[in-house]
């Protein structure tokens, strides 16, 4: 299996500025961080017309915006499932489990 690599941007905040290499084993994660990059384009572009004239209504940003955690919750638990099958220890992220009692 050739081994593939995505960068991952770093936050504008951190000290280095430096973009991270992350070397990822499988097609499917490099399709996925495909998907993550594109919908954090999508995020920023959703802010920026929130509640803006012509833009996104607050109703309709508070759906799609609960729409995308419902389905990073969902991938999550197809995570625990998944590992549990192969023997992986899955640690979900803590702002996910803070996201399921939180509202926006």
């Amino acid at each position: 299996m050739a081994k593939k690599e995505a960068i991952i941007k770093t936050n504008p905040l951190t000290t280095s500025g430096k973009s991270k290499r992350m070397e990822l084993q499988s097609s499917l994660a490099v399709e996925m961080m495909h998907i993550v990059s594109q919908f954090d384009m999508a995020y920023v572009k959703l802010k920026s017309q929130w509640n803006e004239p012509g833009g996104i209504p607050e109703k309709e940003g508070q759906a799609l915006v609960e729409s995308a955690q419902q389905a990073v919750q969902e991938f999550s638990n197809f995570m625990v499932q998944f590992s549990n099958e192969v023997g992986f220890k899955y640690y979900p992220p803590k702002k996910l489990e803070k996201m399921k009692t939180d509202k926006i």
